[in-house]
């Protein structure tokens, strides 16, 4: 299943790295290197570090820290990740006897993801959205505002922002044809062993809700970033409304939408088949059910106590299952899962409101 990883250029770099938490803090620690190296390179050459004047620097830019040296390269750290982590928990699904795999989902998989249509895409997008980024601090009434803004370290930052749209892009791209891959693993034609009493409280689906709750954690992270960006670039400075704001308001969209179809569209195919089975299920209980019940009353002209009683205790015994099998999950996710995801999606971008409104308040009590 490893060649299946091998559709990217970018990651074939280093497919000799064993393991994706490997692979991915190999990538983290290089991206965060180079762009300490540049950063302080080249923002100490123009003198955009610290803040001069009305331009707020680098280093006094809580946003702009949060960014450069934790989220942009933890999403190239991801980029690296996602892929072999996901092959991983399928694997792992395959071998428990949950799913099947075939060879030719393997190939579909490779084909949808090396197709050249989207590689081109993907370096399209990544390209425009970096001179967009460039125009929107360089043209934009943040140019003499922020440390963004000086043309020349600007000029500096364009590769790394088409990198990182390009990144961001391919991981959508990747958890679009994950969510299919997966439609093909659970379709009603494919033999899926589900374990509704399976310890995990997950129907033995732990690795795959696993999988996605640790993109969500990421997203989450990046939703803090963008209030962040939103708050004291635009906000703060009144330029909410300035059209040169629409490509971050945009961003802030895509976050709230990324974050519910990271976590819920890659589980939607196991979900469906899940609450088929237990459709099913109920279905059989409540057929076996009447069919007693059609029995006992039958039964009852006869008079037999004996009979009568225990067709009652066979009534009450099929009514007990039909309970039981009624509490089974039909999400691959238990409420630990779903409470990660709250407080990943939700209380990261909360978190960062709440202490970036509270900043100059804490600076005071610390003083």
């Amino acid at each position: 299943m490893a060649r299946v990883i091998a559709t990217n250029h970018l990651q074939r770099l280093l497919s000799p790295v064993p393991g994706p938490l490997i692979r991915a803090s190999c990538a983290w620690a290089a991206w965060l290197l180079l762009t300490v190296a540049v950063d302080f390179g080249a923002g100490g050459a123009f003198g955009v570090l610290r803040t001069d004047g009305a331009r707020v620097g680098l280093l006094n830019d809580p946003a702009g820290l949060l960014q450069e040296f934790i989220v942009f390269p933890l999403l190239v750290a991801y980029f690296f990740w996602a892929p072999l982590a996901l092959v991983r928990a399928i694997a792992e699904l395959d071998v428990a006897g949950v799913i099947t795999v075939k060879e030719e989902d393997l190939r579909w998989m490779q084909n949808e993801l090396g197709r050249r249509s989207v590689r081109l895409g993907l370096i399209v997008v990544a390209v425009l959205f970096g001179v967009l980024l460039y125009l929107i601090y360089v043209r934009s009434p943040l140019a003499p505002l922020l440390w963004l803004g000086e043309p020349r370290f600007a000029l500096v930052k364009i590769p790394f922002w088409i990198l990182h749209t390009y990144v961001a892009a391919y991981l959508v791209a990747w958890v679009l044809v994950a969510t299919m891959l997966l439609g093909r693993l659970f379709a009603d034609s494919r033999p899926v062993n589900v374990e509704p009493l399976h310890p995990d409280e997950c129907g033995g689906l732990r690795p795959l809700s696993s999988y996605v709750l640790a993109l969500v954690w990421f997203i989450g992270l990046a939703g803090a970033a963008v209030v962040l960006v939103e708050r004291n670039y635009f906000f703060a400075r009144g330029l909410a409304d300035s059209p040169f704001a629409l490509g971050i308001h945009a961003l802030a969209l895509v976050y709230v939408l990324a974050s519910l179809g990271a976590f819920f569209a890659p589980l939607l195919a196991p979900h469906r088949r899940m609450g088929a089975e237990k459709r099913q299920a109920l279905a059989e209980i409540t057929a076996r059910f009447q069919q007693i019940e059609r029995d006992t009353l039958r039964q009852a002209h006869t008079g037999d106590p004996a009979q009568l009683g225990q067709a009652v205790s066979q009534l009450d015994s099929v009514r007990a299952i039909y309970r039981v099998v009624y509490e089974f999950p039909v999400w691959p996710f238990d409420t630990r899962v779903l409470r990660g995801f709250a407080i990943a999606a939700i209380g990261q971008p909360v978190a960062a409101f709440a202490l970036d409104a509270a900043k100059d308040q804490l600076l005071t009590l610390v003083r």
